[in-house]
């Protein structure tokens, strides 16, 4: 069971008013807010960095994030100090109003503005009614056209003006992309790489994109060469064949090999003839030494 911890900070009494004008620069507040999320290595600690100043700058006295995941919401980080179990009757409760804007692809804001586009808001009102809240706010968190998380806003002194949605929205389009980098940094390496084949394939299966299309059917018709077809496979070197025990055969006088009755690797037994040597330098040497003989025969 997770739990989601919130960082303290004064909560807004119940008779205070919001204001009507934004207190900084929309542009400021958005530089803060991402200063906030740079200045954390971690994903939650990112995340909690972030609500903690929306809500600072919202006067809210809580703001949730949850990141997407297998087509739903999960409640990642809180602002306040509280800690919300994810299976609770709370983290429920706000996983399920995440989930609404996520589900309609919108922002839900329950009262609905005066100039606000009528949406489906049942969690919202439930929530707001189990909390006493006077307002909720939730903002999709957006990166390239797909919703990374949901930001929920709840207030208890006063609903949500227009230019407040409008600052919220700015401050959750830029924080969205941060978001995104900084989850994928954290997923194993073969979650990054099975959503880096995903992105690839959705680039090749979408229309256009004709050479990276050729690129990418290129390279699996030679993959499935290389294991389908089968080539020959073939490593030639010099080699040579040795005994473990070998023994030097040696003549016992010089001469030329008339013949070899064994040859190489043949078994042998004792008193076996291997090979012959010529004899006609012999028969010529006692042919002279005869010839010397009779000479001193002679004499």
């Amino acid at each position: 069971m997770t739990a989601f911890v919130e960082s303290a900070r004064p909560a807004l009494r119940a008779n205070d008013s919001p204001p009507a004008e934004p207190r900084e620069p929309a542009g400021g507040l958005v530089l803060r807010l991402q200063a906030a999320i740079l200045s954390h290595p971690r994903l939650a600690d990112a995340a909690t960095a972030f609500a903690s100043g929306l809500a600072e700058a919202m006067r809210c006295e809580r703001v949730s994030m949850g990141l997407t995941r297998h087509g739903s919401v999960r409640l990642l980080a809180l602002s306040s100090g509280r800690t919300v179990e994810s299976r609770s009757d709370a983290g429920r409760a706000l996983a399920a109003v995440m989930n609404e804007a996520f589900d309609q692809k919108a922002t839900l804001c329950f009262p609905l503005p005066a100039a606000a586009m009528p949406l489906i808001t049942q969690l919202h009102q439930r929530l707001l009614a189990g909390s006493g809240a006077a307002g909720i706010l939730s903002i999709p968190l957006m990166n390239l056209g797909r919703i990374v998380g949901i930001v929920t806003l709840e207030r208890s002194a006063g609903t949500f003006a227009d230019w407040e949605v409008a600052l919220a929205e700015d401050a959750a389009c830029f924080a969205g992309p941060l978001i995104e980098l900084k989850r994928d940094a954290e997923e194993p390496w073969f979650v990054r790489l099975g959503g880096a084949m995903r992105a690839r394939l959705a680039v090749v299966t979408a229309p256009g994109h004709g050479l990276a299309k050729l690129a990418f059917w290129t390279a699996v018709a030679l993959m499935a060469a290389a294991t389908l077809v089968p080539l020959p496979y073939r490593v030639s070197a010099p080699a040579r064949l040795e005994g473990s025990v070998q023994r030097a055969i040696v003549a016992p006088a010089d001469g030329f090999l008339r013949q070899a009755n064994v040859r190489a690797g043949d078994r042998v037994r004792a008193g076996q003839v291997l090979a012959e040597l010529a004899g006609e330098d012999l028969a010529l040497e006692q042919q002279r030494r005869e010839s010397e003989l009779r000479q001193h025969e002679n004499a």
